[in-house]
């Protein structure tokens, strides 16, 4: 009997020491989530290659409706099979929406609501899920999928909406009528915004944020970069900022090496411009990106964003120099794809993804950008400098007093009748 007493104990102080180790295991992007990306982002090219979204004035072209329908179930279906409670999972369905556009679309985006400590306040994360590329963004909405999966698990200080956007190629269509829909008070209680699109073929793991000011010529905004920055670097993960590579390409004739578990920004500064933008203004100042991406619905709005992106700034095409330096081509090796270009190319797919390059390039874009959130997300620490904008809230205060005065003056109005009535 005192052995087995003494058996048990020592069960229990080894269950006490390795609950911690257990716990802390399970809040990282694991090598099992990175695997289940890559599974997911090829189910997604082999099985639901058509994931436009056709405008519905669009006319003589044949729409595959089916199997965009049978994509969103299925993405809603793994959610739910991988532990994901129904109830917090929404779709959203926009009909006739053009947003800043002249064309109208039908279409739906999914939200996937994490509950965190704090419910007031949230995170956005976002990749848009329609289009026909394997890495534009088939790459995205699997890597989003294996995130959810593996987040579920864990505490969350805030609440993280996660977002499968549609029709982003259109013109952002599906942000947009997400922060449509947003309310004065979500509005103002997002603390940011992070964007994930196209992160499989390019050289470089990117990531972006802040805006440019034109009057002040800096980048501003720049809280949620800073906080990725700091968050990467608490995981080991190498970071080259806009100071390590502003002039790195006008001394070294190229861009810095391509390295594992490193993170990397585009380049180019006011001081130190594109090659082919000596002339003119540099049109995308480092850390900021462009307004391509579901981000800049967002930004439009007052809210800080981060952008992560695999691509190649310092990529040209000696018969297209001025279309080079831009982010646009994917690779250096210009005999790859449609000469280093695959996203927005017909050559965006599987296959030539398998012919140029090794699975580990992919594992090892999900795995730093999964290690990056998954450290942003646990643990926010940032000064995230939100201007909130007063006058909806003014003007909702007004209205309110002016029908209280009102329903007041008619109060009286009827006690005086009644009080008359009954006297007289």
């Amino acid at each position: 009997m005192k052995k087995i007493l003494v058996k048990i104990f020592i069960l229990m102080a080894l269950g006490l020491h390795i609950q911690p180790i257990f716990v802390e295991a399970n809040s990282e992007y694991d090598n099992n989530s990175v695997n289940q990306a890559v599974k997911f982002s090829k189910i997604i090219e082999l099985k639901f290659k058509d994931r436009e979204n056709h405008s519905i004035s669009e006319k003589n072209k044949k729409v595959n409706k089916h199997s965009r329908s049978d994509f969103f179930k299925w993405i809603r279906e793994e959610l739910t099979d991988k532990g994901v409670p129904a109830e917090k999972i929404e779709e959203q369905e926009f009909k006739k929406y053009s947003g800043e556009g002249d064309d109208k679309f039908d279409g739906k985006n999914l939200i996937v609501t994490l509950p965190g400590k704090d419910t007031k306040k949230q995170i956005i994360v976002g990749a848009h899920y329609d289009g026909t590329g394997y890495g534009d963004n088939g790459s995205g909405t699997a890597f989003m999928l294996s995130l959810i999966q593996k987040l579920s698990e864990v505490p969350l200080p805030y609440n993280v909406k996660l977002v499968f956007f549609d029709s982003e190629e259109n013109g952002k269509i599906g942000s947009q009528y997400f922060v449509k829909k947003m309310n004065f008070f979500e509005k103002n209680n997002t603390l940011t915004m992070i964007n994930i699109d196209s992160i499989a073929f390019g050289d470089y793991t990117n990531i972006y944020g802040g805006v440019y000011n034109d009057q002040t010529a800096k980048v501003e905004k720049l809280e949620v970069y800073q906080l990725a920055i700091r968050s990467a670097q608490n995981k080991g993960i190498k970071v080259l900022q806009t100071q390590d590579l502003d002039g790195y390409y006008k001394k070294n004739k190229q861009g810095p090496p391509i390295e594992n578990n490193t993170l990397y920004t585009n380049p180019w500064t006011q001081k130190n411009p594109a090659p082919n933008r000596e002339i003119d203004d540099q049109l995308y100042v480092s850390p900021a990106s462009g307004s391509w991406g579901d981000h800049q619905s967002f930004v439009e709005i007052g809210i800080p964003y981060l952008s992560l992106e695999a691509t190649n700034w310092y990529a040209y095409d000696p018969d297209k120099f001025n279309e080079g330096f831009d982010g646009y081509i994917d690779t250096n090796n210009l005999n790859a794809g449609d000469k280093g270009r695959f996203m927005n190319t017909k050559f965006d797919t599987l296959e030539q993804f398998e012919k140029y390059f090794s699975e580990d390039r992919l594992k090892e874009h999900y795995k730093v950008y999964g290690t990056l959130l998954f450290e942003m997300l646990q643990h926010p620490n940032g000064d995230f400098k939100r201007k909130t904008n007063i006058i909806p809230l003014v003007l909702i205060s007004v209205v309110i007093l002016l029908l209280s005065g009102f329903l007041c003056i008619l109060l009286k109005k009827k006690i005086k009748t009644n009080l008359f009535n009954i006297f007289s």
